[in-house]
């Protein structure tokens, strides 16, 4: 997350209460040293103390400086203060044709391209094809392992015509 005033900003609990220490910019004179602030609040967000030390407002617990950072915090929370990623189930957005991801080994799963796959059946295409020209002219076609039986010549010599039978 960008602030401009806000540069570092570290948590840390310590006896049930959140002890919040962060570097904040001037916001007249930006080119000085970062001021320290620390604040410590209570699990249900009551703050207790807060005090910024490059500032006489800071000593009063009332600067802006003290301000920037609380809503630094509020903005990190609602953004980032659920559960991540690896926390929770999938939140993805599945394509149409995909009601459900199923689950499975990963020796199993095929990480191959879709241009690496159509590469490779176009190549197993090409093979097939190969080995049917090369053995157009062997005799593995002219030969058939199944007897064919024998259809007698017909009988009659009388041609038949398809138009006078409608």
């Amino acid at each position: 997350m960008v602030s401009a005033f806000v540069s570092v900003v570290q948590g840390h609990i310590i006896s049930n209460k959140f002890v919040v220490l962060a570097k904040v910019r001037h916001s007249q004179r930006m080119n000085e040293a970062l001021i320290p602030i620390w604040i410590i609040t209570e699990m249900d967000e009551t703050i207790n103390c807060a005090h910024c030390l490059g500032c006489k407002a800071g000593l009063a617990e009332s600067c802006s400086h003290i301000a920037s950072v609380l809503f630094y915090l509020e903005t990190w929370t609602k953004l980032n203060g659920g559960l991540s990623c690896t926390q929770m189930k999938c939140s993805s957005i599945l394509p149409n044709f995909a009601k459900e991801v199923e689950y499975a080994r990963v020796r199993d799963i095929n990480f191959k391209s879709a241009k690496k796959m159509k590469a490779d059946l176009d190549a197993t295409i090409e093979n097939l094809s190969n080995d049917l020209q090369s053995s157009v002219g062997s005799n593995v076609f002219t030969e058939s392992p199944v007897q064919k039986p024998e259809v007698p010549a017909p009988k009659h010599k009388r041609k038949w015509n398809a138009f006078t039978l409608i």
